[in-house]
């Protein structure tokens, strides 16, 4: 097999716009180096400069829609206080009117309880068919699916109603009815519940129900008038307080946006100062150990008295006492013995190995 040369892996640095040797010593180096961390600097100066551009191009960007919503407002407020052509208005009220008119005439029965309550439950029926009444407490599109958000204000205007209507006459919120089978029955114009006997605190016949929903229907048609009047009259003034809602939700919506750039430039500046200050610093700062005491814990075991120490008694060490002998002469007979020449015998060696065997 034929040789090849292979070169070693290199990595490029987006900052500096250069390749370097991809290794830790060598990265290291690189991201130390002062051309690196100016770049760096020059990076992050540049994002926050096109980030304020942005948010500059966003505000004249705001600024324009707000513009064109105001004049929007105002030819819509013109166009109200003028009055719409004489068809429209002829169809509007001709549409009122067939309203009070199905409201007010045509009252259908609410159905009967499902279940009876009384002895004679057997001879009247289980279930009734289910028909809207001409409720004069019911606003018009009150329920539709369009106007979820006006519910809890069209609800509170109902409960309004409700009051005032229990207010005249005897003041029950029972109206009396008939099923399609010609049963009497009951039902709550606040909770909307159907019984069998007949309520205690009362009840209202149906022709009196019938005059309070024209009464009613005529006070919401009133208010209506009101209410529209109010509005053309003031439509400089809501057109203003319009303003000032979209003003105020404009400069909520750039601060925010200005909050959050200046906590990712803040979060990128301390990311770039951290890692420079790691790379200069790879291991860390020198910290001090402290040595905690270990805390003694009371065990709480019973208490033995210590053994009496007595010392042993040694007896005395007796000192070696020596006799020194002086010699003034040597006999005769030791010299004899003694020769002049004296020679030291030679030590033989006890590590060296000696022949087993002789020849």
């Amino acid at each position: 097999m034929a040789d090849y040369w292979k070169s070693n892996d290199r990595k490029y640095c987006d900052f500096c716009k250069c390749w370097i040797a991809d290794n830790k010593s060598s990265v290291q180096f690189h991201e130390n180096g002062k051309r690196h961390q100016m770049n760096v600097q020059k990076r992050i100066s540049e994002i926050s400069r096109n980030s304020y551009k942005a948010q500059q191009e966003q505000n004249k960007i705001d600024a324009d829609l707000k513009k064109m919503n105001d004049a929007a407002m105002k030819a819509y407020m013109q166009d109200i206080s003028a009055g719409a052509d004489i068809s429209s208005r002829e169809l509007n009220e001709k549409q009122k009117l067939e309203q009070v008119q199905e409201a007010c005439g045509q009252i259908s029965p609410r159905p009967g309880p499902s279940v009876s309550s009384s002895g004679n439950a057997d001879s009247r029926p289980a279930k009734a068919k289910k028909a809207r009444e001409a409720d004069p407490l019911y606003l018009p599109g009150a329920e539709s699916e369009e106007d979820t958000e006006n519910g809890k204000g069209k609800t509170l205007s109902k409960k309004r109603h409700i009051e005032n209507i229990a207010q005249v006459g005897n003041g029950s919120m029972w109206v009396e009815a008939e099923t399609d089978e010609g049963f009497p029955y009951y039902w709550n114009v606040k909770t909307g519940e159907s019984i069998w006997e007949t309520p205690k605190e009362g009840f209202m016949k149906k022709e009196e129900y019938e005059t309070l929903s024209k009464i009613a229907w005529q006070k919401q048609k009133e208010i209506a008038e009101h209410e529209a009047k109010y509005e053309l009259e003031n439509a400089d003034e809501i057109a203003a307080r319009l303003r000032r809602e979209n003003m105020a939700q404009i400069f909520k919506h750039n601060r925010k946006i200005k909050e959050e750039l200046e906590k990712k430039i803040d979060h990128g500046e301390v990311a770039v100062t951290a890692q420079i200050e790691q790379s200069k610093n790879p291991y860390g700062n020198w910290e001090s150990v402290e040595v905690k005491k270990e805390r003694s814990i009371d065990l709480q075991l019973p208490v033995t008295p210590a053994p009496l120490y007595v010392p042993s008694a040694m007896p005395e060490k007796m000192e070696p006492k020596f006799k020194e002998r002086v010699i003034d002469h040597i006999p005769q007979e030791v010299k004899a013995t003694v020769s002049d020449t004296f020679t030291k015998k030679r030590k033989v060696q006890r590590n060296a190995r000696t022949r087993l065997d002789v020849d």
